[in-house]
């Protein structure tokens, strides 16, 4: 009787020692899932500058205020060089001055909106 018990007792501890173990598991993987909420996105736009466009259309809507254009690398001020408000829910970005020049690289990097 006194085995079956102390039995009982390891069995109930080991139970609850898995329970505690996925749960620990289980808040990690939530925990993943948040951040992947508010990770940045990089991609180059869809249209090849040309010299002549100004729109530039990326993949997904971004959250207000969390996106960043380059032009070989260096960083467009929004509402200056371009505009990166206006037409965000239709995943487009305008350069307002000069489009960028033929073959040069333009990306973004951002937070998309969910």
């Amino acid at each position: 009787m006194l085995n079956a018990r102390l039995n009982n007792k390891i069995y109930l501890k080991a139970i609850i020692s898995t329970v505690v173990s996925f749960q620990v598991k289980l808040n990690a993987i939530v925990k993943i899932g948040e951040d992947v909420q508010n990770l940045i996105f990089q991609e180059n736009v869809i249209e090849i500058p040309d010299g002549i466009r100004t729109e530039f259309t990326i993949s997904n809507k971004w959250k207000e205020g969390q996106i960043k254009v380059y032009v070989n690398g260096v960083e467009q001020l929004n509402g200056i060089d371009v505009d990166i408000v206006s037409k965000r829910l239709q995943k487009t970005i305008i350069f307002l001055n000069e489009p960028p020049l033929a073959n040069s690289k333009v990306w973004v990097s951002y937070v998309i909106e969910k």
